[in-house]
């Protein structure tokens, strides 16, 4: 008997196969108990494959954005990682670096103009309110200003849940210069304000991320949208952020 005649019995679906693949499910037939060996394998090829997963769609919105989305809405799926299990991994990565580095909050009563102030530190301690507030600002904002562009809530949310976890992989980026100005500058440096740089870097990201996936290019009219859009989400998001720190802080 060679062995493209042996049977293997898939442990997923129950279908007897031939080869490496079940022809019913497409599990492999190399489906082993999970060790430690197992375990770590399958992290690292989830987490860390360039061609496939976080990384990949990590990578994959940082050089096409607004493409790689429209990709994903158009079937090209395998590749990439979930939109809402990216947000919150990514969020929550987030939040456990600036708590582990202790990055607290000012020792003087919360005001509405101090927490304006400071918006951006405190937008990491509460990243999921902040980051489903974007993707809850955006959907909205992006179903009025494009209608016409024929997409539906529920693809608009997914596009978003992806930009909003992006934003939280620049803020990772961000975290050892913003510890250094904070801990060895000060944030009352003269120079510039790293927190204000990953928030224009989010901006431009938002920008670039509409102007791929709306198709604007050489459209100025839409590109005007574009900008409108960002600043009413700009400052609407400012509102609420401050208004709902105060209410967790109380």
């Amino acid at each position: 008997m060679n062995e493209n005649s042996h049977q293997n019995i898939c442990k997923n679906c129950g279908a007897h196969f031939s080869g490496n693949y079940c022809n019913n499910c497409r599990q492999s037939a190399k489906t082993l108990r999970i060790t430690w060996k197992e375990l770590f394998l399958q992290f690292s090829h989830a987490f860390f494959h360039a061609n496939k997963g976080i990384i990949y769609t990590i990578k994959e919105l940082l050089i096409h954005p607004g493409n790689a989305i429209l990709d994903y809405l158009n079937g090209k799926r395998v590749n990439h990682f979930n939109p809402f299990l990216f947000l919150l991994l990514v969020g929550g990565f987030s939040t456990f670096l600036y708590t582990s580095i202790n990055m607290k909050f000012p020792n003087e009563a919360i005001e509405l103009n101090k927490i304006e102030i400071i918006n951006p530190m405190l937008a990491h301690k509460f990243f999921a309110a902040v980051g489903f507030n974007y993707v809850i600002l955006l959907t909205i904002t992006d179903f009025i200003f494009y209608y016409k562009a024929g997409f539906n809530l529920p693809e608009l949310i997914v596009s978003n849940a992806f930009q909003a976890g992006q934003i939280m992989v620049f803020s990772i980026i961000f975290l050892p210069l913003i510890f250094v100005q904070d801990y060895f500058i000060g944030n009352n440096s003269s120079i510039f304000n790293i927190r204000s740089l990953e928030y224009l870097v989010s901006i431009v990201f938002l920008f670039f991320t509409r102007y791929q996936f709306f198709k604007a290019k050489r459209n100025y009219y839409l590109i005007t949208k574009i900008i409108i859009q960002l600043v009413i989400v700009y400052f609407v998001n400012d509102k609420i952020i401050s208004y709902l720190i105060i209410f967790l802080k109380s």
